[in-house]
């Protein structure tokens, strides 16, 4: 939230005086390679965002009051096919080795990229975020912080030998300017008018076509040649008036503070989610990946709803289901840690309107591992993909599965090499007055195709919801 004394043509003051100090100490030194410099604000970021353009990005875990927004692109590292994840990174390495980075406030905020891949690692430009690469590191011109009670900005620039100091300057303080003034306009809070009616127009693959191929599914399983794969659908609706993806990421902070949310201003659309399953993080040694698996409807009434999650916990099918992730996620990080903490028995992870199967795997890693290495060893967990998961994946690109980003991962990743990623699931891509809401389920051996096709349903209620009422 602003704080009360906040002004802001003192703070771009005090901005322009802070960078010419800076720059004018430090830009010598500086021949060629990516600077940044991290100045204090005050409290400028909560669940009230500007107007999230191209190239605009936003995480944020509010349970943890920890918000991020970054706009612009100082530099980006890219990949595609199978050997993204490498690619990323070596250019990443690369990176940091020429990376400057200055906090002159001592704000302790070290500069971040962010991060992003779709599910495939060879599908085409239609389904990618910039028409160019569907994996892709990008450190902001403008990212804004807010950790707890710390906030700070911090300006980065991949600087060349001819580059003007003053005209960066300007063009850093353009930049911050926009954003400010976003953010002091949207914290006056929006009307809040009846639920907007959203009306289907366009359900891919059809139902009938869905289930078939969850018959297909059934069969390869039933063969031996799969243990599980995830299939997924899309719907889009549409609405009688333009959809704001800082007024859904507002409902989202409300009633979805323990999911990680995030959105990616693209070229004419706006991905927007907030996922309750976490890829994995890197904090010093300690690595965590969520296994989440099986769903069950809440129940507003609490025995009720307790006899649900016990059921859930209970049933041989969920369970096995949830194994497979936790065994995966298992096998792919032992090679890369020192020990592991594996759940002997999983959890119920309750959201407002589902419940799932949970285990966090912990562990600490060995020496010199990164997150990118993590992330190529992880993905995709049986969770979103299937099992064995070289199979899996070969079944869904022979039976037509395009997702672009959905059940791909979005985040952050530090100077040390650490970060977080989180797997992209309940979440919507906004173009004007429409929006496309994606849902997934787990086929095994035991399940039933009208069942799984009610669990989606339940899925795209939560934005379905959202919108409406955001």
């Amino acid at each position: 939230m602003l704080a009360p004394s906040f002004d802001l043509d003192r703070l771009t003051e005090i901005l322009d005086a802070r960078l010419r100090s800076v720059l004018r100490q430090h830009v010598s030194r500086v021949s060629h390679g990516l600077l940044s410099i991290t100045l204090a604000v005050p409290q400028l970021l909560s669940r009230r965002l500007p107007i999230l353009g191209e190239g605009s990005v936003y995480w944020a875990m509010p349970g943890s009051q920890d918000y991020r927004l970054g706009v612009g692109r100082a530099v980006t590292v890219k990949g595609h096919g199978e050997r993204r994840f490498e690619q990323l990174e070596r250019g990443f390495s690369a990176l940091r080795r020429g990376w400057t980075r200055l906090d002159p406030d001592g704000t302790g905020l070290d500069g971040q990229a962010f991060l992003g891949f779709s599910f495939c690692s060879d599908e085409g430009a239609q389904t990618d975020c910039d028409g160019t690469s569907n994996a892709h590191i990008s450190v902001p011109t403008l990212l804004l912080e807010r950790r707890g009670g710390l906030c700070g900005l911090t300006f980065s620039h991949q600087w060349g030998r001819h580059d003007d100091p003053d005209e960066v300057r300007r063009r850093w303080l353009q930049v911050a300017l926009v954003m400010i003034s976003g953010i002091t306009e949207a914290s006056r809070p929006a009307p809040r008018g009846q639920p907007l009616h959203l009306e289907r127009t366009q359900t891919v693959p059809s139902d009938a076509e869905w289930l078939a191929r969850v018959g297909e599914a059934l069969s390869a399983i039933r063969s031996g040649a799969l243990e599980k794969v995830v299939l997924t659908r899309r719907i889009r609706v549409a609405g009688s008036r333009a959809l704001h993806p800082r007024r859904l990421l507002e409902w989202l902070d409300e009633h979805y503070p323990n999911c990680t949310q995030f959105a990616y201003g693209g070229e004419g659309y706006t991905l927007v989610g907030a996922s309750p399953e976490r890829l994995v993080s890197l904090a010093g040694s300690r690595v965590v990946s969520d296994a989440v698996a099986s769903t069950a409807v809440r129940d507003p009434d609490q025995q009720a709803d307790t006899h649900v999650g016990e059921s859930l916990l209970a049933s041989a099918k969920a369970r096995h289901e949830h194994q497979l992730v936790v065994n995966d996620i298992v096998e792919a990080l032992q090679p890369l840690c020192r020990a592991l903490d594996v759940p002997t028995q999983p959890s119920l992870l309750r959201l407002p309107t589902l419940q799932h199967l949970w285990s966090p795997v912990q562990g600490e890693i060995k020496p010199g591992v990164s997150l990118l290495q993590l992330i190529g060893r992880l993905h995709p967990t049986p969770a979103v993909g299937g099992a064995p998961r070289r199979a899996a994946l070969s079944w869904l690109t022979e039976h037509g599965e395009q997702r672009g980003w959905y059940t791909g991962a979005l985040g952050w990743v530090a100077p040390d090499g650490g970060g977080v990623a989180a797997v992209v699931l309940r979440c919507a891509v906004l173009k004007g007055c429409a929006a496309d809401l994606f849902a997934g389920a787990g086929i095994v051996a035991d399940s039933d195709p009208g069942t799984e096709l009610a669990e989606t349903e339940l899925k795209f209620q939560t934005m379905l919801d959202a919108l409406a009422r955001a």
